[in-house]
């Protein structure tokens, strides 16, 4: 039966094989890739087709085995060619549906310019946009070469700010087939006269067409424009935009490589952005955590002061500083705060600032900038000695921290190496200038050298005034305490003056500061009724 229906004229197979190959190199053309496989079975396919054509009367017919094999084979021939062409079919159709959608799309938006060419520099499809400005119908500039159609009425002034003509630009698309490479795309802005002698400016983006990896032409998708100051001002505007483009990534380059803790607080949305940093610091898990979230793990006295400290920003008042304790892994841990509010946008309400925890290890090996950079008390006497044989008035002060062991004891050593470190910083800044320094002694006694006329004048007249003058105040979150100070001072007018004997005289001074009816926390050794005498 089958043979009987199949049994067909060799040239019935010839013309269906070469459909098919037809078809295989058509499928590789719309994928824009070689379907190896479909051209190498369509070319044996019709190579076996010359063979049956060829061989049909001498070894086919007449043979039963073999007519009944041949008629098999013209069946799969039918068969294969009908689900192929249905297959291939329904993929030019889907192709062609979405170029017409595309093209339709483009048309409606503010692109409203483009030109299609082959390889040839013939027009395949063209806008109207450009047809008015070129003063032509469709049909006089279809199938014609682009150039012919725009030397007609127009004349090429520029091409991207630099001087062009007709010739030049005509050039560069001669060239540019040359040279195009798949995936490539310029973008041109053209200005030319058009044929009422009008300047026009046409923007657009080039792309090259390539099928199976030759060149076929090109693609031209912009803009015509006619209004030059608003093409000026869209060209600051866009030159903004890159700025503030370029401004955002070196800020996001920023907060990526900076160890700083930094935030963003966001009070509309009740929200506050931390850098990885800062994220890591206090192990949570999101870059934007809730608010209360965060708030909840400072200490509750401290949260208190900061909330109130917070609710008192203005544009009088726009920065803030504030430390608090803040829990970690249900241990509390002292972090210093500081931040702006921004006011400029009333549409925002945001604070921007750093978060950092304030270093607070044991001072022998403290991590604290502050105690780290305090000489060792072992170099001081070799100072002395030094400043004494140059013939240097000074003052060495020796004072003590006297009640730091209640603050200790009270708020814990970790708190106790804050107040120290802010205290020398206090120092360092009102009084030690040139030759001066702090040395640590031990963990509460330093040695401070004044070496500035004006320093040693401020030391002896605040001394005098104010029986407490080496006090501070200082505070940290909730925590606000008062640090008693003990100081005796001895100049370089001390009879017999070495190193040995002018430590001697200013530990002698501090010595008068213990006893009971004294009044002033610091002692010039000069002041003594009971000289020291060497």
């Amino acid at each position: 039966m089958i043979k009987d229906i199949f049994f067909q004229n060799p040239i019935f197979l010839m013309i269906i094989a070469a459909i098919i190959l037809i078809l295989s190199v058509s499928f590789s053309i719309q994928n824009e890739k070689i379907a190896k496989k479909s051209l190498y079975f369509s070319f044996f396919n019709i190579s076996l087709a010359i063979f049956c054509l060829v061989g049909f009367s001498g070894v086919i017919k007449g043979n039963s085995l073999i007519e009944n094999i041949y008629s098999y084979y013209v069946l799969f021939n039918l068969v294969y060619f009908l689900i192929f062409f249905i297959f291939t079919f329904s993929t030019f159709s889907l192709k062609a549906n979405h170029y017409l959608l595309f093209i339709k799309s483009f048309r409606e938006s503010n692109l409203n310019a483009y030109y299609v060419v082959d390889r040839n520099e013939r027009v395949k499809d063209i806008s109207s946009t450009l047809l008015e400005e070129l003063g032509l119908e469709k049909n006089d500039v279809i199938g014609k070469k682009l150039f012919k159609s725009l030397n007609k009425k127009t004349r090429i002034q520029k091409l991207n700010d630099s001087e062009s003509s007709n010739k030049l630009l005509e050039r560069f698309y001669l060239d540019y087939k040359k040279t195009a490479n798949v995936g490539d795309q310029i973008v041109q802005e053209i200005i030319f006269l058009n044929h009422e002698g009008k300047e026009v400016i046409l923007k657009v983006i080039i792309q090259p067409v390539f099928i199976l990896g030759r060149y076929k032409g090109r693609t031209a998708f912009g803009e015509i424009k006619n209004d030059f100051d608003l093409l000026s001002i869209e060209k600051k505007l866009s030159s903004s935009v890159e700025d503030l483009e370029g401004i955002k990534e070196k800020f996001i380059a920023t907060l990526e490589i900076s160890k700083e803790g930094l935030f963003t607080i966001d009070l509309n949305e009740n929200t506050i952005w931390l850098s990885d940093s800062l994220k890591n610091m206090l192990k949570f898990k999101s870059n934007i955590v809730d608010l209360e979230e965060y708030r909840d793990l400072i200490e509750p006295t401290d949260r208190l002061l900061y909330l109130d400290k917070l609710s008192g920003l203005n544009l009088n008042k726009e920065f803030y500083n504030q430390s608090y304790r803040i829990k970690i892994d249900n241990d509390y841990h002292w972090f210093e705060e500081r931040g702006k509010r921004l006011f400029e946008n009333q549409n925002m309400a945001v604070i921007m600032g750093t978060a950092n925890p304030i270093k607070n290890i044991h001072f022998k090996n403290s991590n604290v900038d502050v105690l780290d950079n305090v000489t060792d008390g072992s170099l001081l006497a070799n100072k002395l000695r030094e400043l004494i044989e140059e013939n240097k008035y000074f003052y060495l002060v020796l004072f003590e921290l006297s009640n730091m062991s209640e603050l200790n004891d009270k708020h814990g050593w970790q708190f106790g190496n804050m107040v120290i470190s802010n205290y020398i910083k206090k120092i360092k800044e009102s009084f030690i200038t040139e030759n001066g320094d702090i040395y640590r002694l031990t963990g509460i006694r330093f040695a401070a050298l004044i070496t500035n006329p004006n320093k040693i004048s401020a030391i002896r007249n605040g001394a005098t005034r104010d029986p407490n003058f080496m006090d501070i105040k200082i505070s940290y979150g909730s925590i606000t305490c008062n640090l008693n100070v003990k100081a005796g001072v001895a100049d370089t007018e001390v009879f017999g003056i070495n190193e040995s004997s002018l430590y001697i005289a200013a530990e002698q001074a501090l010595n008068e500061t213990r006893k009971e009816n004294n009044v002033y926390n610091t002692i010039f050794y000069s002041d003594l009724n009971n000289k020291y005498d060497n």
